[in-house]
């Protein structure tokens, strides 16, 4: 390699990573999306092909067959432009989709992911160096198609690493429960037809100084913990667990090491009118309910009284308790 097709090369290691990192970030969100389960993602991945690979990195093809039509110069500077539509392309697709709250798990498997793609850029510029600058290419271009399936290996890889830290993350909130013995515990759920009542009144909640309100998104047991963790404290008489989008394996595990005390359900009993239970866990068929009814334009006021009966329907179980 002569000194410009040297400078070229490093440009092209630089640009690349524009739509690398690109790719790896929105296969973490799919990953995260389907709760780390590689063979839901795997179906995702098989579903939806054109995500996986876009028509527009076909591009890629055409830069590399000019390596053989061309000097090594002439078709570095056309993968660098190639690199570059195809980072300003993916650039605008993002500004167009919703930004995930990335949990910490899925930060580590997108940094897992970087080392990997880290190890193949060595090799890109040592087959530069050494062989060809086509050659060199090529290993970033299979990096560009292939990102997501990097997230599915890498999650495989780090499957060992994270169960250590989830089981320390949960043996963490157990502990930290254990020394609140009147800490009560209750799992909040919405039914279908809720229309995201449960998320205002959770809010409702949250304004409580004595509650702790743990929700966002769909939360797996490690991440509750660990919110668990940051936030519980000494004021803090009640913890309420939004666990919708959980499955049943995760929830009851979840319930095993936190020994959720009550549940909590919200629905839409008929149209403007809303039933909320409060029961024992383990015993959701009896309970004490509450039905309230929402008018327009008083989903405000609504969410309030809801979270101030949920909150009283405790405060009296458990005074009755003592």
């Amino acid at each position: 390699m002569d000194v410009i097709e040297i400078a070229l090369f490093t440009i092209l290691v630089i640009v690349f990573g524009i739509p690398f990192a690109l790719k790896v970030r929105y296969a973490a969100a799919i990953m995260q999306q389907f709760d780390y389960d590689r063979i839901d993602y795997q179906q995702w991945m098989i579903d939806n092909r054109q995500q996986v690979l876009e028509k527009v990195e076909l591009i890629y093809v055409v830069s590399l067959l000019f390596f053989f039509l061309s000097s090594p110069a002439e078709g570095l500077m056309l993968a660098v432009v190639t690199v570059m539509i195809h980072g300003v392309y993916l650039i605008r697709l993002a500004k167009g989709r919703k930004h995930p709250d990335y949990s910490p798990e899925i930060q580590r498997l997108i940094g897992t992911v970087y080392v990997m793609a880290g190890l193949f850029v060595m090799l890109s510029i040592v087959l530069a160096a050494f062989l060809n600058v086509t050659a060199g290419f090529a290993v970033l271009v299979f990096l560009i198609w292939y990102a997501f399936s990097l997230i599915r290996v890498a999650s495989g890889i780090t499957d060992p690493v994270e169960d250590k830290i989830k089981a320390r993350t949960m043996e963490d909130a157990k502990r930290l429960i254990s020394v609140h013995p009147s800490l009560s515990i209750v799992g909040f759920q919405e039914t279908a037809n809720s229309q995201g009542l449960a998320d205002r009144v959770h809010d409702g909640l949250s304004s409580t100084e004595d509650v702790l309100a743990i929700t966002s998104g769909r939360r797996n047991q490690d991440e509750i913990a660990t919110q668990l963790n940051l936030n519980l404290k000494e004021q803090h008489s009640v913890v309420f667990v939004k666990v919708d989008g959980m499955n049943e394996e995760a929830l009851n595990e979840l319930m095993q090491y936190l020994h959720f005390s009550k549940t909590v359900t919200i629905e839409e009993k008929e149209e403007g009118t809303w039933l909320l239970h409060l029961s024992n866990a383990g015993d959701e068929a009896n309970g004490n309910e509450e039905t309230v009814r929402l008018h327009e334009n008083e989903q405000q006021a609504l969410m309030m009284q809801a979270a101030e009966r949920i909150v009283q329907w405790l405060e009296n179980d458990n005074s009755t308790a003592s």
